[in-house]
């Protein structure tokens, strides 16, 4: 069964917890979160480095869930750029 979740830790970090049957990640990304409207951009660039290239299917599933997830769960959007 695959898990994720996330959570803005400061206006400049957020905390990603992935695991499956075999993997179990705990990444922190950088970014940068705004107020008006509550959107956190997080860096595209930190997810790569915590999640090498052999880890591409992993990193888009990360990346597909939280976009879609994080407004509804957070009241926050959150946009890998």
């Amino acid at each position: 069964m695959e898990r994720i979740s996330y959570s803005i830790i400061s206006r400049g970090a957020m905390l990603i917890n992935y695991s499956n049957n075999v993997v179990n990640l705990s990444l922190k990304i950088t970014g940068e979160l705004i107020f008006t409207p509550p959107t956190f951009y997080a860096d595209l660039k930190s997810l790569e480095r915590e999640l090498p290239a052999e880890k591409e299917d992993i990193r888009n599933k990360i990346i597909h869930y939280i976009e879609n997830d994080s407004v509804v769960r957070i009241d926050t959007k959150i946009i890998f750029d």
